[in-house]
């Protein structure tokens, strides 16, 4: 999940690079993301079929097996990228960060009232800490922008929030063909309300990075750890991806962060490496074992 968390820590400074319309970088970041993962099943089925239309059969196969619960989970993480692009051109970064901070409070109720993973003391203060470390980070934007784009922050923390707990609650689902969904769902969503999808060389090249590094490999990297870890234990590890990602654009482009950015990631950095110390020889609790 950190590595994961380190993927998507990456839009921020890519996203710089880019000179487009909103509308058009979700557009070819969820495009490529899509063809990538889908390739990428393709090209995996291929070489353990040893044969290309025994392979192509076999992805087609593998996209039908997830079922009801990969279309579920597709649409959820379509919908939170349409939902964040809203957000974020509707309020300030600040409140979009901070809101979102939320996540694993939101994700650990959910999972706690249905698929019965109780968050332990340490976890329930881990989150606390997180959330004000955060609040320092980005206060001086929170509360200046409009409350539709707060609403509609909050609205990602739950999509995404959901989303985690259908990719815990089945596990024994092959959810990376869902992740291919999302991207093409999201970018067929996305494209009709951009004002021109026309990008330069240079562009393109950050949406290519954007569409296979910050978004296929995190995710598919994020499917492994829902398996893998607690739904509360993976949203507040992904919020690894606030910290890390004003790091990336003070190191890619020069841009300072502010001393309570500095201080504010401290803390949520220090609280998550005490955590994941601490509780990395614990048991991961099923909901049969709860």
């Amino acid at each position: 999940m950190v590595l994961a968390a380190l993927c998507w820590s990456t839009a921020g400074l890519l996203i710089r690079l880019v000179d487009a319309d909103p509308w058009a970088i979700v557009a070819w970041r969820s495009a490529i993301m899509a063809v990538c993962v889908s390739l990428g099943i393709a090209a995996l089925q291929v070489y353990r079929a040893r044969g290309v239309l025994a392979g192509l059969a076999a992805t087609t196969a593998r996209f039908r097996a997830m079922g009801w619960p990969g279309v579920f989970s597709g649409s959820l993480l379509a919908t939170t990228f349409g939902l964040f692009v809203l957000a974020i051109t509707r309020t300030s970064v600040g409140s979009t960060l901070v809101i979102m901070a939320a996540t694993p409070f939101v994700v650990a109720l959910l999972g706690w009232a249905f698929l019965r993973e109780r968050p332990s003391r340490p976890t329930w203060i881990a989150m606390t800490v997180v959330l004000v470390g955060i609040a320092i980070m980005f206060g001086d934007g929170f509360g200046s922008g409009a409350w539709t784009g707060n609403l509609l922050a909050l609205l990602v923390t739950v999509t995404f929030g959901v989303n985690t707990l259908v990719v815990r609650r089945h596990r024994e689902v092959d959810m990376v063909p869902a992740v291919a969904l999302a991207g093409f769902l999201s970018a067929m969503t996305a494209a009709p309300l951009a004002d021109s999808l026309a990008v330069d060389a240079g562009s393109f090249a950050a949406l290519a990075l954007l569409g296979v590094v910050q978004l296929s490999v995190g995710l598919a990297l994020f499917v492994a750890a829902a398996k893998r870890l607690t739904a509360a234990d993976v949203s507040l590890i992904g919020t690894l991806e606030t910290v890390l990602g004003p790091v990336w654009v003070w190191l890619g482009i020069g841009e300072r962060p502010e001393p309570a950015v500095i201080l504010g990631g401290a803390m949520v950095l220090g609280t998550l490496i005490v955590y994941m110390r601490l509780t990395a020889p614990r048991r991961i609790i099923t909901p049969a074992e709860a």
